[in-house]
């Protein structure tokens, strides 16, 4: 593997310009507990799929990362699905995820293809904060006295 590695790297710089440098910066995504961890495409957000041994290198699931956290592609998905994603080879700008899976009863290996249903499932602090601030300033207003001498509406 280090072999190919090298050779691209190689053949990359050859095609390269006499007088171009070369530079690239190195970001360790970690696994998902395991030992090795592959990258197997990229997005233009910077988000990588690919796969993962687990803990004890006994298994290897399919991978999403975010640009900061690694995730396990099988707890993304329905568990009664009966579906474990072992492979992730490519994730377009839409995230959508090619892969390969097995079925959990069969034990057949599929090519999958996986669509989020959303990418902002879970609301960001700051969505929070202002959600908050919002029911805060309703249940002030419900509360609010009328003001004394005030014409009333009895």
């Amino acid at each position: 593997m280090r072999v190919g590695i090298a050779l691209l790297v190689a053949a990359m710089l050859g095609a390269a310009p006499a007088n171009a440098a070369v530079l690239y910066s190195i970001k360790d995504l970690g696994t998902l507990g395991g030992s090795t961890s592959l990258a197997g495409g990229i997005n233009a957000s910077g988000w990588v799929a690919g796969a993962s041994s687990l803990a004890g290198d006994t298994a290897q699931h399919a991978f999403l990362y975010d640009g900061s956290s690694m995730f396990d592609l099988n707890s993304l998905i329905d568990p009664r699905s009966n579906w474990s994603i072992t492979d992730a080879t490519g994730i377009n700008d839409a995230g959508q995820i090619a892969g390969w899976s097995g079925d959990l009863y069969s034990g057949v290996g599929h090519a999958l293809f996986l669509t989020p249903l959303s990418t902002s499932a879970v609301p960001e602090p700051a969505a929070w904060a202002m959600m908050i601030v919002g029911f805060g300033m309703i249940g002030g207003l419900a509360r609010r006295k009328p003001i004394s001498g005030a014409p009333s509406n009895t």
